[in-house]
């Protein structure tokens, strides 16, 4: 399932601090989707220790309750001597960064309206406004 960016943004944020953090994985019977995997030497407490991150981050009990809800059936491959440990119901996605990917490279950050949620597009003005 793919998760709103804001969704999935918080439980691999929450995942940074387990293992190795978390990376692309195709588990068994996937047939190559790919899904959110954590590396870790200690599968049996990496899901509790992802719960102790979001504890930390989330508003209230309702929003810890839908964010733990994602992680249920999780499954385990065994890599040599670790393991990773998946979600097949999160589809990995890139993180939203909040980049917008302007092209004037931060120059001018203050006056753009992607860089600047403070700045309504509308009062900006042309490229050559903002020169002279």
């Amino acid at each position: 399932m793919k998760l709103d960016s804001e969704t999935y943004n918080k439980l691999v944020r929450a995942m940074e601090c387990v293992g190795d953090g978390p990376r692309s994985y195709s588990g068994r019977g996937m047939y190559g989707k790919k899904c959110v995997g954590i590396v870790t030497d200690d599968p049996s407490d990496c899901v509790l220790a992802i719960v102790r991150e979001l504890m930390d981050d989330c508003g209230d009990i309702d929003e810890l309750r839908d964010l733990v809800g994602y992680l249920d059936n999780s499954s385990q491959d065994s890599m040599g001597r670790s393991a990773i440990v998946y979600w097949p119901r999160i589809e990995w996605q890139e993180l939203d960064d909040g980049d917008n990917d302007c092209d004037h490279d931060g120059v001018l950050a203050d006056q753009c309206a992607n860089c600047n949620d403070e700045i309504d597009p509308k009062d900006i003005g042309t490229d050559a406004d903002r020169i002279f």
